[in-house]
């Protein structure tokens, strides 16, 4: 997938393709990686995560707001 499809995914469903791509990943990684990792917790996490990230960008003026 196209970051630009990614973007207008993410921010015409509010936000949640987003924590669909994290939970598809993180299970993609569990099938194939083999991994004993939970994706609906990784999910969880990492949408807190990268909201936590979000918001230091923009406190910092990274990211222009």
């Amino acid at each position: 997938m196209d970051a630009r499809k990614f973007l207008v995914m993410s921010v015409t469903t509010a936000g949640l393709y987003l924590l669909f791509w994290f939970w598809k990943n993180w299970r993609w990684a569990r099938i194939h990686g083999k991994e004993d990792v939970s994706p609906f917790w990784r999910t969880v996490f990492s949408a807190c995560g990268f909201g936590l990230l979000l918001l230091t960008l923009i406190a910092v003026g990274s990211l222009g707001a």
